[in-house]
């Protein structure tokens, strides 16, 4: 019996062994369009937030003026809230003038008769200040509250008699002088304001 063999018909392919097939691609399903918002809400947010603080930081900080020795100011509020505006010397309103300035706040000042002014916090200051008067200025005000500059009638609590220059000490005022009718300010130039009633 011939033997029987096989033969492939021409030009038809090696049909032996195959290539495995590709394995299947699994593709996500396309995000929704609110996943595709919140995924933008993740990348911004914390840029976001860092602007905001940064903002916040500018504000607080980058726009306070510190006042500096010499210059004037208005000071309003009471001892409890208080706030120190820089101005004008000539501006009726500024009603004090620094006369030293710290690092730290609450640093006691050199008399009791400078009012202090401090900020806390970062960069912290404290501002010793003194009345910004002429002689014969009348000034209404008390220990609670800042000391504002008024006409010389019934409102007014006292007048500044007279400025000695270049001596702080109550025998400045001669006789008269006491610890309840004058300031003693030592910083920077040495002055005395002698206090008498407005009349």
């Amino acid at each position: 019996m011939p033997e029987r063999q096989m033969s492939t018909p021409p030009n038809f392919p090696y049909q032996g062994h195959y290539p495995p097939p590709p394995p299947p691609v699994f593709r996500p399903p396309a995000p929704s369009g609110r996943e595709r918002v919140m995924s933008w809400v993740m990348v911004l947010a914390p840029a976001v937030v860092l602007f905001l603080l940064a903002g916040v930081v500018w504000l607080v900080f980058g726009t306070v003026r510190s006042a500096e020795v010499g210059q004037c100011g208005t000071l309003s509020g009471s001892s409890a809230v208080a706030e120190f505006e820089i101005a004008d010397c000539a501006d009726p309103d500024a009603n004090y003038v620094v006369a030293e300035k710290f690092d730290q706040p609450d640093s006691a000042c050199a008399t009791k008769d400078y009012t202090s002014y401090y900020r806390e916090g970062w960069k912290g200051y404290t501002l010793c200040l003194r009345l910004n008067a002429a002689e014969g200025d009348c000034f209404s005000g008390g220990p609670a509250r800042a000391s504002t500059k008024v006409e010389c009638a019934g409102s007014a609590d006292f007048k500044v008699d007279k400025i000695v220059h270049g001596v702080a000490a109550t025998s400045a005022c001669g006789p008269v002088g006491s610890d309840e009718n004058t300031y003693l300010y030592p910083a920077p130039e040495p002055l005395t304001f002698c206090l008498a009633a407005p009349k």
